[in-house]
């Protein structure tokens, strides 16, 4: 069953790069066809396609050497060319704290929720350790270095700027992001409207 052509066009505006593999998006369009009760709108057919696509790994639904440039390994402090690159997290990791003060978060948050709590605090108002008052302490934030793939490629990344969007201990693997440009050896990520994938 052929994905009619204003679906094919939406993803081409949305998500130019890396490309949408054409046989996932058949695959795709003919299963949410096949779970409807009814015959879907385009408008539910783009969400539907939209969710899946965010929700799924990016190494299953793109077309492999469409994302990152071929020579990215070579591209210090430039800016990629072209529109932003729709990139998954693959890995999160706190670089701008202590691994103690991180250890220390990371104890008293399983004490927490061993004990039941389940909401999490504020990190600002904790003891200096991470403990708040009987809630699961939030992990304290400075700058997260990530790795970031086109569904294909994986190259490390920094934030540029603090993203609140990404939280560690909340933010899953395979969050999606527009990489937008190269400095030095790190990518730096812009966040994405629509990055609610998991």
């Amino acid at each position: 069953m052929p994905v009619p052509p204003t679906v094919t066009n939406w993803l081409r505006t949305t998500f130019p790069c890396p490309q949408v593999d054409p046989v996932w998006l058949e695959d795709c369009y003919e299963w949410l066809q096949s779970e409807a009760p009814q015959p879907l709108t385009t408008a539910e057919v783009i969400n539907g396609i939209r969710n899946q696509l965010l929700f799924s790994g990016l190494s299953d639904s793109m077309v492999r050497g469409t994302g990152f440039p071929p020579d990215i390994g070579e591209m210090q402090g430039t800016r990629l060319p072209g529109r932003p690159i729709l990139v998954e997290i693959v890995q999160i990791e706190e670089i701008g704290l202590s691994a103690l003060s991180l250890q220390k978060t990371l104890e008293s948050r399983l004490e927490r929720a061993a004990a039941g709590e389940t909401e999490e605090g504020d990190p600002l108002e904790d003891d200096g350790i991470g403990e708040v008052g009987g809630r699961i302490p939030k992990y304290k934030r400075s700058m997260l270095k990530l790795h970031l793939s086109d569904g294909h490629v994986v190259i490390p990344a920094i934030e540029y700027r603090s993203l609140p969007e990404l939280e560690l201990s909340v933010t899953t693997l395979g969050y999606k992001v527009g990489m937008i440009s190269l400095s030095r050896t790190f990518a730096i990520t812009k966040s994405l409207s629509l990055q609610v994938a998991t």
